[in-house]
């Protein structure tokens, strides 16, 4: 019987051909290693087992289209949730990659493959759960994120703000989250009403930090006289113990 959490490229022999239209993929580091050490191609008229695109840039939707019109799978790829140590933009190799056979897990327009586990009552085992936990802690102690940019930051200081996460603009995770940059101008603008402009902290996102990409809320935020997290500060870390880990200290 078919395993229902196999991806489709899990089926596929070793020896497959697997048909990776974009250059730039095809130049990642590992990225054969991760794909099974199966041959990667780009498309040359010769027979391919399977399909491989990046999200839903054009790659992904060609990757779909292709696979379509040839009745093989199709794989899509994205940033892993630990992406790299440092910008993806200032060059640095992804360390971990997000592989889905039937979306991709930030489009809620369309099914996921990490959707369909979690919506999967016997797929999150007792062990799973047992590492799931486990990871979670390791990554709030060590105070991990998607860039690991942060630096540790000196200043004491204890205020409390109420935290709007801004993206860059044009972002495909916009319209996947049925968000559009007006939702984000209704965000500060019901912010601000409820908390005030002194309650309120606006966390760039590290491309916009760095002055590689536009935001959609610094702008804004600095005229109404809210704080802005640019600074490339590290998450702080969970006042929780973990038993190999230790004593967390709230930050």
């Amino acid at each position: 019987m078919t395993d229902p959490y196999r991806v489709a490229l899990e089926d596929t022999p070793v020896t497959a051909r697997i048909a990776v239209p974009s250059a730039g993929m095809r130049a990642l580091p590992h990225l054969a290693a991760f794909l099974g050490g199966r041959e990667l191609v780009a498309f040359d008229g010769a027979p391919v087992a399977c399909v491989v695109g990046w999200g839903d840039k054009p790659s992904g939707q060609s990757a779909r289209r292709e696979a379509a019109r040839r009745h093989i799978p199709f794989t899509l790829l994205e940033d892993g949730f630990i992406r790299s140590v440092g910008l993806g933009k200032a060059g640095a190799p992804p360390v971990s990659v997000v592989l889905d056979d039937r979306g991709i897990y930030f489009d809620a327009r369309t099914p996921s493959r990490l959707e369909a586990l979690l919506m999967s009552p016997d797929w999150l085992t007792p062990d799973r759960r047992e590492a799931a936990t486990a990871g979670l802690d390791r990554w709030r102690h060590e105070r991990l994120s998607k860039y690991n940019v942060g630096v540790e930051n000196s200043r004491d200081d204890d205020r409390r703000f109420v935290v709007l996460v801004d993206q860059v603009a044009g972002d495909a995770s916009i319209p996947g989250a049925l968000a559009t940059a007006a939702t984000f101008d209704a965000m500060l603008a019901e912010a601000l009403a409820t908390h005030g402009a002194g309650g309120l902290a606006i966390r760039s996102h590290p491309d916009v930090a760095a002055g590689k990409a536009r935001g959609h809320l610094m702008a804004a935020a600095r005229k109404q006289g809210v704080t802005v997290l640019d600074d490339r500060r590290p998450p702080t870390r969970s006042s929780t113990a973990h038993p190999q880990y230790g004593q967390s200290r709230a930050g």
